[in-house]
């Protein structure tokens, strides 16, 4: 098997509002922890499965300090008043699971608020550097006002639902039927199918009605003094990772004649009872959630497709500027509409590619593409150390990226290898200054 290093650049981006309260120096350790781990009811463990935890609560004092832990197996999402605040958490194994440490009163509002949260389980086909114990959340209150928030499972105020939308689509690389990837080895997640007809739209606003949700119920005491026999936590040792808007390519090929600019600009409409299919080139490799703002087109299905390169008549690769008779394979999310406007597709996990390519089937009802853009997500540790060469190749070769951890592939493995990390460690720490 031949695997390819990916490197990316690990310079200076813009660092969101929302800031790691532990880092670079730990305030709030693991011991001030009281929360306890819940999930929903009907959770048996394992399963890949999405879980959406809402709290509505009071502020008074919009001004004082609101700061929470928070962590999630496997993945979270967190929402507060309907705005993204976060995800992670930052990697982890059990004994040293990560919990991040947030400052949140610049998201609140004096009366009522909410805090909502998306937990993702990718199931048995999780990538291999993803620990997991069970489908869970856990939330602390630090700071007094946000002691309403703790999660017991018993007594808080917590709710949750399923997400019956969501299905994760396993990334077939090996076996005996269709290979979803060109390739010999696979080791990232699973890929989405959503079908936004059975979606609770706006479970993250606050008006949304919840009356019909569930408590949430207790899975596992938080691991402070010993209370635990499940996740050991610790706090992230890592600033929180960007979420940097990034704009998408041009469309290169079309089934159809495309006249506008999208997705740089203007809307795509795609008639009724049609077949189209289109690819863009980032014209480079880059990572991240893309993000698709649709509307109406009720049970038209979208599917992306995510490909580092495109292929020729042999799956050979050759040159990524040459797009003459090759095709896209790779991984792909797939959507359903709901018919609805101003609807959203983030996949549940980072997405990497030069290519992407649309499939789409309407039904009956026109489908508008609004906008498509990536959220870049990486770390924000700048590189301090300079490098400058006439040869281009070893200028680019000097960039290196990492997420909450060095990446030896982030197509088709997300994870690290210790021959790999014993350069790259060595390579980051004079290039950061970070150890």
């Amino acid at each position: 098997m031949i695997r390819y290093l990916l490197l990316l650049s690990i310079i200076v981006f813009p660092i969101q509002a929302q800031t790691e309260v532990n880092y670079p120096e730990v305030i709030y350790g693991a011991e001030n922890i009281h929360a306890s781990w819940v999930s929903h009811p009907d959770i048996l463990g394992g399963e890949d499965r999405v879980v959406l935890f809402r709290n509505t609560f009071k502020v008074d004092n919009t001004s004082a300090d609101f700061i929470i832990n928070i962590s999630a197996d496997n993945h979270y999402f967190l929402y507060v008043n309907g705005e993204l605040v976060t995800h992670g958490p930052q990697l982890s194994d059990i004994q040293h699971y990560k919990y991040e440490t947030l400052n949140l009163k610049n998201y609140l509002v004096k009366g009522k608020n909410v805090i909502a949260v998306k937990v993702i389980n990718f199931g048995k086909r999780r990538f291999l550097g993803m620990q997991s114990i069970f489908t869970s959340l856990i939330v602390n209150g630090v700071s007094k006002n946000a002691e309403q928030l703790n999660t017991t499972g018993m007594q808080d105020t917590w709710v949750c639902a399923l997400d019956e939308s969501y299905k994760a689509n396993e990334v077939v690389w090996r076996g005996d039927g269709e290979k979803a990837i060109v390739g010999a080895f696979y080791a990232n997640n699973p890929t989405d199918i959503v079908d936004l007809n059975a979606y609770p739209t706006g479970w993250e606003l606050l008006n949304f009605n919840d009356t019909d949700w569930q408590k949430t119920e207790f899975f596992e005491n938080a691991s402070s003094m010993g209370g635990s026999i499940a996740y050991l936590l610790e706090p992230r040792n890592l600033p929180l990772l960007s979420w940097d808007e990034e704009q998408i390519g041009s469309i290169v090929r079309s089934s159809k004649s495309i006249t506008t600019k999208f997705p740089a600009s203007d809307e795509l409409k795609i008639p009724a009872n049609t077949k189209t299919t289109f690819l863009i080139d980032q014209q480079y490799v880059t990572k991240g959630f893309p993000e698709l703002l649709f509307s109406k087109g009720k049970n038209a299905s979208i599917r992306i497709n995510y490909a580092e390169n495109l292929f020729g008549p042999n799956n050979e690769k050759g040159d990524r500027n040459n797009l003459e008779g090759k095709q896209l394979l790779g991984y792909y999310d797939l959507i359903i509409s709901n018919g609805k406007d101003a609807q959203k597709f983030i996949p549940n996990w980072m997405r990497t590619f030069r290519f992407i390519e649309f499939e789409i089937e309407t039904k009956v009802q026109p489908l508008v593409i609004n906008s498509f853009k990536n959220n870049r997500s990486r770390t924000t540790i700048p590189s301090v150390a300079q490098f400058t060469s006439d040869n281009e190749l070893y200028n680019q070769i000097f960039d290196i990226c990492t997420q909450d951890y060095f990446l030896s592939d982030a197509y088709y493995e997300t994870m690290q290898y210790v021959g790999d990390t014993k350069i790259q460690a060595l390579i980051w720490q004079a290039m950061s200054g970070n150890d």
